[in-house]
């Protein structure tokens, strides 16, 4: 279970924290006021990530959809140039798409393909 939010009493009272605990989080931009004595957890900068992730899946997905299968060999999926859009790199990328189910890697024995859409069983 994920708590997005949390109150003053849980923080001072299971974790210890004073008021200028609460303040000092506060200002560092880890908790965001949501109700008097309510806060929000937050990541500073998270939405430039954000962006970046979301560009790079939107530029890899393309790729993959404008193949006549929806699939591209891993090794020319690698060549194509997409430093400017994936960021954080070709690998870091590919493995975001696999790890949210939006492409799956076939084996073949020419070498691995990417395939866009969930793995079927």
């Amino acid at each position: 279970n994920i708590r997005l939010s949390i109150d003053k009493h849980t923080l001072e009272n299971e974790f210890q924290l004073n008021t200028n605990d609460i303040h000092l989080l506060i200002q560092l931009g880890l908790l965001l006021p949501k109700q008097i004595d309510q806060y929000w957890f937050s990541i500073p900068n998270l939405a430039p990530f954000i962006t970046c992730l979301e560009k790079a899946r939107r530029t890899l997905l393309q790729i993959l959809s404008r193949r006549t299968y929806k699939e591209i060999s891993m090794n020319e999926f690698r060549a194509r140039d997409t430093k400017k859009k994936c960021l954080l790199g070709f690998d870091y990328h590919i493995h975001d798409l696999l790890g949210v189910n939006l492409a799956h890697i076939i084996d073949t024995p020419t070498g691995s393909i990417v395939k866009i859409g969930p793995e079927k069983v």
